[in-house]
C-alpha cells in the first residue's frame, strides 16, 4: 500500500525542483544594471513565473488525483531512480509546453506511470518525442495506428490512404485551410522522425506507423 501523505510531499518537492530550473540566470543577474540585461532579466524572470504556474496548475490536477484515484501502488517503485528521473521529466515538458492537448497527454502518462511497478526502457524517449510533434501529428498517428492492420507482405490492405487521414482530421473538426497548408509537411515531418513508413504505388501512398510509433501511442494509452 502507498503512503499518499509521503507520496504527495515528494512530488511537491519534485516539482519546486523544476520550478526552479527556470529562475533568471545569474550571468543576467549579474549585469542587470545595462538596459539589455534588464530587459532579458525581466523576460527570463516572466518565463519564470509562466513555468512555475504551469507546474502548480499540473501538480494541482495531480494531487486531486492521487488523493481520490489512487489506492495500492508500489511504493519502493515510486521511490526508486527510473520514477524520479521520469517525474522530473513530466514537470520540465509541462512547464514549457503551450498546448492543452498535450497537457492532457502529459496527465495521461503522470496517471499510468503512477500506477506501474516496472521500468519503461523507453520513456525517456517517448516523453522527449512527444514536445517535438504538433497536436495534429499526434492525431494522425493515433488514428493510423488504431485503423491499420497487421502488417501482411505483399498486402495492400494492412497500409492508409493518406487520403483517409484527411477525411479524419476534418470529421474530428480540423480547418480544411490547416489540412491544405501542412498536411504534406507533417507527413514529411512524421517519416523524417521515424515515426510513420510508407508504400507508394502508382498515384497512391499508403502510410501505416512504425513500431516506435506503436509504442508511442501504447506509452500514451499505457497499453
Amino acid at each position: 500500500m502507498c503512503d499518499r501523505t509521503k507520496l504527495i510531499e515528494y512530488i511537491g518537492k519534485t516539482a519546486s525542483s523544476v520550478i526552479g530550473i527556470g529562475n533568471p540566470p545569474l550571468g543576467v543577474a549579474l549585469y542587470a544594471a545595462t538596459e539589455l540585461s534588464q530587459i532579458l532579466f525581466s523576460f527570463s524572470e516572466g518565463r519564470s513565473q509562466i513555468r512555475g504556474k504551469k507546474v502548480v496548475s499540473f501538480l494541482e490536477e495531480a494531487m486531486r488525483f492521487i488523493e481520490n484515484e489512487i489506492e495500492d501502488i508500489d511504493q519502493a517503485f515510486l521511490e526508486g531512480e527510473y520514477f524520479i528521473e521520469v517525474l522530473e521529466k513530466i514537470f520540465i515538458k509541462v512547464a514549457n509546453n503551450t498546448s492543452e492537448y498535450k497537457k492532457d497527454i502529459f496527465k495521461q502518462i503522470f496517471r499510468n506511470e503512477i500506477k506501474r511497478s516496472t521500468p519503461n526502457g523507453l520513456s525517456a524517449t517517448f516523453l522527449n518525442i512527444i514536445p517535438e510533434l504538433d497536436d495534429i501529428e499526434i492525431k494522425m498517428l493515433k488514428y493510423i495506428s488504431e485503423n491499420q492492420l497487421p502488417l501482411i507482405i505483399g498486402s495492400e490492405n494492412n497500409w492508409i490512404n493518406v487520403e483517409k487521414i484527411k477525411e479524419h482530421l476534418i470529421n474530428i473538426g480540423i480547418d480544411q485551410a490547416i489540412i491544405d497548408e501542412r498536411f504534406e509537411m507533417y507527413l514529411y515531418d512524421l517519416k523524417f522522425k521515424g515515426l510513420l513508413s510508407n508504400q507508394e504505388l502508382i498515384g497512391i501512398e499508403n502510410i501505416r506507423v512504425t513500431p516506435l510509433s506503436e509504442g508511442l501511442i501504447k506509452y500514451i494509452k499505457a497499453e
